[in-house]
């Protein structure tokens, strides 16, 4: 951090200054450029903090101004960043650090430059001196009468009686372009407040004759030509190159790198400047010419970001390799240097800063959303800009206000990768901050309001001292118990202990238990007619889909983020999508073996077969799930929010609107063909398979389809994660209920049934057509002790026996 003092007189007032005969002529100049500021009000882009004092900022938040509409343009992300950091030092460094100011609560005024000195100027006297205008009529651009009788009689309380509402401003951290640094430090140093520049190097800036109160936190240039020539007589290099990049630093540091470099001793073999306006046949021609001078391999490169990132581009093109250069801060650990080859850059050498900081930093804006940064309109205003342009749905990322990772590399990378910049930005908070509290004494705080006046409502704070009004708090925030601070809600979860989650772990450790039992039972008695007939390879199958429905129902209930919404919407899709087409591939082969039409033969006898029905389960998953990973590509998963009666915020998962729908048409077509082939199996054998309950379980789950669909769109946060938690319970015992447990009943408890016997004796009473009931069996179709291998194998015999007497007739 830069460590210096400013005077108590600089940062205590300057009211008696209106006395001075100067003083009557900057403030009739003020006026007037504050009464332009009133007929081009779209000029003043400002927001503000209250606090018990406040430090101005001006950053260029755009690129651009249109000076016939009065309108600022194009979003400058590194412009946003710059601003993020200083409301990051107020906010994180000052006001929540009990040693620094104690009881002293920092404001600030933050403007946009559109990176011009025009919009600068005027916003920064609308800021300073603008209340003047309130006290005459708003849209004369004339000096009043009254103001020249004022100025001449009484100039002592006008500027401190028309800003009474204003904090009193301890200084101005302003601003990234010299041309805009110079033009502010004119005008503030004139109404004798101190100013900050946060990267400044014109040796003009530094002449305390002409600007008595401009402070800079950039190193000067000659710290920085003293570090590199540290590093090459380090080396014993005694010939050099430099290319210098910008106006501003060819102005500033050509004669004093080149005065330190020859008092080393050290020859310069090539000299090279890049203006700001140069042209790609200039970077072209500066590489040829480093390339041709022979004398020195090392080259002192110091200047731009932006214009060296260029260069070194040329030179990765042109093939400038074998040199070592020798850098500054401003580009040496610049995210973009990953894209030029380690050939051009390996081994570069150079000054930079501590770094610790911005790490931090760099953690603070990775956590910024839409919703928590609300003090940075440019942040809120630029993503909704970048979004529309690249297509993006930006209302629904408002309403959810989390910003996806790829979302901010691809759209606002130029704002999370860090500059050197915002680095000097805090410094000159905390040396406006340290500066105060050196001034004001180590034991002074401020008094504090006892709230013996009247309090604000829930919901709205009142953060300074005589406060006439109180602020509301933003959405999801709530006023602590002296209204004086907003802070986040809490996030509301199901309670553990709660009474829907005993019931929850009671019916899913039931479920659980059956599930394994039966699974345990169908294993040990795989070689029964029940479970042969049963197909013992599908009830594994939907075994475990139901298994994978008792996961998904789990972790409905687990607090949400955004892998657990992606994860239980493809766990329940999975198991749904899995036990439908399993007990619809099970009914199939049912209401085929038993169908009288069906002659052994061809493709639908093929089809019931396990080879053939195993990859028909696959394939129905993967082309569900592939028309459902599509659309939810297109349309991506969301959390929105919302305040429950407790004050908390719920989280619900939602995905998009064609996605939803698709989900929904996909698994009621799949449900409705389950109820259509169950309805024609209803009436077959039940002894071995459970044909009878088929029907049954296929009507319940078609209930309970039906039945979440309202309540995914009704229900919302804790209530719909409880109740769909619920409804994935009822597919899971629907399936172990309905389908398995007649067959647990009839191992356990009717044994006498599960038979070979018994088998065929229930299929040789059942009616296969119109005709009488076969009751006997050609010999050729027995196994050798005279009973059929398997209960379907009898179906099939006795079908085959059926159709034989119908062709008799």
């Amino acid at each position: 951090m830069l460590e210096f003092k400013i005077s108590t007189v600089n940062l205590l007032g300057f009211t008696s200054l209106l006395n001075k005969p100067s003083m009557l002529f900057l403030l009739l100049i003020s006026f007037q450029i504050c009464c332009f500021a009133t007929q081009t009000q779209n000029v003043q882009d400002l927001t503000k903090k209250s606090g018990n004092m406040q430090i101005i900022g001006v950053f260029p938040n755009t690129f651009n101004f249109n000076y016939s509409t009065s309108q600022c343009y194009d979003y400058s992300l590194q412009g946003i960043q710059l601003t993020q950091a200083m409301i990051y030092a107020i906010g994180e460094l000052v006001n929540n650090n009990s040693q620094l100011l104690p009881g002293i609560k920092l404001g600030w005024t933050l403007a946009d430059s559109c990176s011009t000195k025009h919009v600068a100027l005027v916003s920064m006297a609308s800021i300073l001196v603008g209340s003047v205008a309130d006290l005459f009529p708003r849209y004369s651009c004339q000096i009043p009468e009254i103001l020249n009788n004022t100025l001449q009689n009484n100039n002592s309380n006008l500027l401190s009686n028309s800003s009474k509402s204003d904090p009193f401003t301890i200084g101005i951290v302003a601003a990234k372009n010299e041309d805009v640094t110079t033009a502010l430090a004119s005008f503030t140093s004139s109404l004798f407040y101190p100013q900050i520049s946060y990267n400044s190097y014109n040796l003009l800036l530094s002449d305390r004759k002409i600007f008595p109160f401009l402070y800079k936190t950039t190193p000067s240039m000659h710290v920085q030509a003293t570090a590199i020539a540290d590093i090459v007589s380090y080396f014993n290099w005694n010939w050099i190159a430099v290319v210098i990049a910008g106006s501003d630093y060819f102005n500033s540091m050509q004669s004093t790198l080149s005065t330190i470099i020859r008092n080393r001793h050290i020859c310069i073999s090539v000299k090279v400047i890049l203006q700001d306006n140069y042209t790609q046949s200039d970077l072209s021609q500066a590489v040829s010419q480093l390339k041709r001078q022979n004398r020195s391999n090392t080259i002192i490169l110091v200047g731009e970001e932006s214009i060296i990132y260029n260069f070194l581009l040329a030179a990765q093109v042109e093939n400038l390799t074998g040199k070592t250069f020798i850098g500054t801060y401003t580009w040496i650990n610049s995210p973009k240097l990953q894209h030029i080859s380690r050939d051009i850059l390996a081994g570069a050498l150079g000054i930079d800063i501590d770094r610790q900081r911005l790490i931090q930093f760099s953690t603070y804006l990775r956590h910024l959303d839409l919703c928590n940064n609300v003090d940075n309109p440019w942040f809120t205003e630029a993503w909704y800009h970048k979004l529309l342009l690249a297509g993006h749905d930006a209302a629904s990322i408002y309403s959810s206000c989390h910003l996806d990772p790829q979302l901010q590399e691809k759209l606002f990378s130029s704002f999370y990768d860090v500059s050197y910049m915002s680095a000097f930005v805090i410094d000159a908070v905390l040396a406006f901050a340290h500066a105060l509290h050196d001034s004001l004494g180590s034991n002074f705080e401020m008094q504090r309001c006892c709230w013996e006046c009247k309090k604000c409502q829930e919901g709205a704070i009142s953060d300074q001292i005589n406060q006439g009004h109180c602020e509301i708090c933003v959405n999801f925030t709530q006023s602590n118990n002296n209204r004086t601070q907003c802070h986040q809600l809490d996030t509301a979860i199901v309670e553990w202990t709660g009474g829907f989650m005993i019931i929850f772990w009671i019916v899913t450790s039931l479920l659980c238990i059956y599930l394994i039992l039966v699974w345990i039972t169908i294993i040990k008695y795989r070689d029964t007619p029940v479970i042969k007939g049963s197909n013992f390879l599908l009830m594994n199958i939907y075994l475990f889909f139901a298994l994978i429905m008792l996961v998904a129902a789990i972790l409905y209930m687990m607090p949400i983020t955004d892998t657990l919404c992606y994860a239980t919407t493809f766990a329940e899709s999975i198991g749904i999508i899995g036990l439908l087409s399993t007990i619809l591939c099970k009914t199939y082969q049912i209401a085929v073996i038993f169908n009288s039409s069906s002659r052994g033969g061809g493709i639908r006898s093929k089809l019931i077969r396990n080879s053939c029905q195993v990859p028909i389960i696959v394939a129905i998953e993967l082309i569900f799930h592939g028309i459902y990973v599509g659309l939810i590509m297109y349309e991506p998963m969301y959390i929105s929010q919302h305040l429950n009666n407790n004050y908390q915020i719920e989280l619900t998962c939602n995905m998009g609107s064609i996605a939803t729908i698709a989900f929904f048409a996909l698994f009621a077509i799949l449900s409705i063909i389950l109820l259509v082939t169950a309805s024609r199996t209803r009436n077959l054998p039940e002894n071995f398979s459970e044909a009878r309950y088929i029907f049954i379980g296929a009507i319940l789950i078609v209930s309970i389809c039906v039945s979440s669909i309202p309540t995914y769109y009704i229900a919302k946060g804790l209530n719909q994660q409880i109740i769909i938690s619920f409804i994935t319970l009822s597919f899971c015992a629907t399936v172990l209920l309905c389908l398995l447990s007649p067959k647990m009943y009839i191992i356990y408890f009717r044994s006498e049934l599960n038979t070979r016997q018994q088998a065929v004796a229930s299929i040789t009473n059942f009616t296969f057509s119109t005709t009488q009931p076969i009751t006997t069996l050609k010999s050729a179709e027995l196994s050798n002790n005279g009973i059929p291998e398997t209960p379907i194998a009898v179906g099939k015999n006795v079908i085959n026996t059926t159709l034989i007497q119908n062709t008799n007739f």
